[in-house]
């Protein structure tokens, strides 16, 4: 066993290594080991043996947590509160054996410890007896400008995690996707009440649900992901569904579980479909539980576009499971991963010697040169909310990994950076939160590659000025509907929730400028009763967006991070001044300041969190997030967290 030295953020008045180490303040001592699976108690003897146990604590009283890393992967331990603020940071450990000591003053709000990169797994309980105190909310880190007010019209409840909402041409119905694999239809005529239709009541147009594969866990990034309609529907009754399948049998021993885009069709009334109609279209091998991405659509030239995670896990680096030397997101050799792929559903065609439920649109840009043809654009890391604009363009929101979120405009050929970059800023795998500086990314891909990396119109910090912004975006759709005249021929997106323990979910804006083609961001300011936070963000984790046919809009969202019935809802972005409408205190109160230091001597790292309520300092930019939807995905988590890790976004 090794202690470790690590850098980390100093605060003034903060305690010694020796004062630290002087047991005289301790009220006790934990000792846990760390592995992706679960933290594993060791002291004191109550806790021995005891997978993430609680943590009981007085409040007011000085802990210490030692803590050893076992297997070798990227590791920290952070706690949170019961608002969601993160009052305890410790930087990462990355080796097999290293140790470090954090130290901290309890309160009554504190609530769980985490890994901030495995939080869906090495989470346990905290329960403080003591003083009870206000606990201020989570102020705006005033990143993004004050954008146009809007309301939020709840239409539909009692789903368990909605990741796709999805209304075909010619309809008149809204077809939404359940993570657990149902698929429910509302009617357009069912919604306009004040009244939200419950879900949980109904049957589903279908149910795939025993074909998943579950993992297990609170939040798994695994499921029914995606969903999109052939374009001729109403005529051939073919729509199209992405999710996680077991394994199939000739997929090879470091897959995870199966990535599946099926064909179904529906009943000839269009009422319901059986899941006996499947075919097959695309089987696709995945290495890891997470960056699943999700998303599928149909282009305006009739092509079925596929957004591919870049496997899971960290990094995106060549030692992991499923990873090749250079990476996923680079690779267009070897696998589909880290990729969009564009494929025609209407032919069937042989592939690389095997014949395929699809054919390759012969624009494909790898069609007749190096690599696998099914590739449309690459350089991605959980591709988690995908839209095509009036105007045709392709809008990908990616999420990112240590620092930055990003969204992108795909191009027919592009390479969108990861993990050569995060966002515009160069990215080193294997010292995450802290970039390179020099002007041109090194091309650590293999074979390296020649065609430039394109930059995203858009990107976000984490943190900024030691406050939260945001950790795994969520593509939107540019709205073109007429009820909200402020948003019209703009793009509308959000963040999952800085936080994984409470949400604080984001609605955004961007506006491209018309004379220089550089988008502006604003946070849209939400002020429906029971969803408005002080904060300006939402309370509730924002998964994804819907668009109907009147060009309205339409965001999924959770109560929970955890995936559990009845706690998903559909709200419908309308003005604000319709429904019950809140005022908002946005002068919200400030956090104290942080005290926080890391004191090394070479050999050890020890954290000390003085004041239970204190910001983490510059460090949290290094805080690994949700989603794959990685989200993710994001997706996890998407980003999550799904959740986002898990979901729409994170890792390992």
């Amino acid at each position: 066993m090794k202690a470790v030295g690590a850098a980390g953020a100093t605060a003034a008045g903060a305690a010694s290594v020796a004062a630290a180490q002087d047991d005289s303040d301790v009220a006790q001592t934990f000792r846990l080991d760390g592995v992706a699976d679960y933290w594993i108690g060791r002291a004191p003897e109550r806790i021995s043996g005891v997978k993430n146990p609680t943590l009981n604590l007085e409040a007011g009283k000085k802990y210490r947590v030692v803590w050893e890393n076992l297997d070798g992967r990227s590791h920290n331990f952070s706690v949170y509160t019961t608002k969601g603020n993160l009052v305890v940071f410790s930087p990462y450990l990355d080796a097999e054996g290293d140790t470090q000591t954090v130290e901290f003053v309890a309160t009554e709000n504190m609530v769980q410890y985490y890994c901030d990169v495995h939080y869906l797994s090495m989470r346990g309980d905290i329960e403080v007896e003591g003083q009870t105190q206000q606990e201020p909310d989570p102020v705006d880190a005033g990143y993004f400008p004050k954008g146009p007010k809007v309301g939020l019209k709840e239409v539909a409840s009692g789903f368990s995690y909605p990741v796709a909402m999805k209304a075909p041409e010619g309809e008149d119905r809204l077809f939404v996707a359940d993570q657990p694999g149902q698929i429910y239809v509302l009617d357009r005529s069912e919604i306009t009440g004040q009244q939200a239709l419950d879900v949980s009541e109904r049957e589903p147009f279908i149910d795939i649900s025993d074909r998943i594969f579950h993992e297990a866990g609170p939040h798994p990034e695994t499921g029914l992901l995606g969903l999109a309609f052939h374009p001729n529907f109403q005529q051939n009754q073919k729509f199209y569904v992405r999710y996680s399948a077991p394994v199939q049998d000739d997929m090879g021993g470091e897959t995870h579980h199966a990535s599946l885009v099926s064909e179904f069709e529906a009943d000839p009334n269009l009422e319901g479909a059986s899941p006996d109609t499947e075919k097959i279209v695309l089987a696709m091998p995945s290495p890891g539980s997470n960056h699943n991405s999700g998303n599928i659509s149909f282009g305006p030239d009739g092509l079925l576009y596929v957004p591919i995670g870049d496997g899971g896990f960290g990094g995106d680096t060549g030692d992991m499971q499923g990873h090749v030397t250079g990476g996923n997101g680079q690779d267009i050799y070897n696998n589909l991963l880290g990729s969009i792929l564009r494929i025609d559903v209407d032919g069937s065609q042989n592939v690389r010697g095997e014949q395929k439920e699809y054919a390759i649109p012969d624009g494909n840009p790898l069609v007749g040169q190096a690599g696998l043809d099914e590739h449309y654009a690459w350089g991605f890391r959980n591709p988690w909310g995908m839209s095509f604009g009036p105007n045709g363009r392709l809008f990908v929101g990616d999420v990112g990994r240590a620092l930055y979120e990003e969204v992108d405009i795909v191009e027919k050929g592009g390479n969108y950076g990861w993990r050569l970059r995060e966002g515009k800023h160069c990215f080193d795998p294997y010292s995450q939160g802290n970039p390179p500086k020099q002007f041109k990314c090194a091309d650590t891909s293999y074979p390296p590659r020649s065609d430039p990396l394109l930059d995203p119109i858009l990107e976000y910090p984490h943190v900024h000025e030691d406050k939260p912004v945001g950790q795994a975006v969520v593509g939107g759709h540019v709205y073109t509907g007429e009820q909200l005249p402020d948003l019209q021929d703009k793009y509308v997106f959000g963040d999952w929730s800085f936080s994984p323990v409470a949400p604080h979910g984001t609605l955004l804006v961007a506006t491209e400028s018309e004379e220089t083609g550089v988008w502006g961001v604003d946070k849209l300011r939400v002020v429906t009763e029971g969803l408005s936070r002080p904060d300006n963000r939402i309370s509730r984790f924002v998964i994804s967006f819907g668009e109907d046919q009147a060009g309205e809009l339409y965001v999924l969202t959770s109560e929970t991070f955890l995936r559990q019935q009845n706690e998903g809802s559909l709200y419908k972005l309308v003005p604000a001044g319709e429904g019950r409408v809140e005022q908002v205190n946005v002068n919200a109160t400030e956090r104290p300041a942080a005290n926080e230091t890391t004191e090394t001597d070479g050999t050890e790292t020890t954290i000390q969190n003085e004041t239970a309520a204190n910001d983490v300092g510059r460090d949290l930019v290094s805080r690994a997030r949700a989603p794959g939807f990685g989200a993710s995905t994001a997706l996890g988590g998407l980003g999550g967290f799904a959740a986002l890790q898990r979901y729409l976004g994170d890792d390992d």
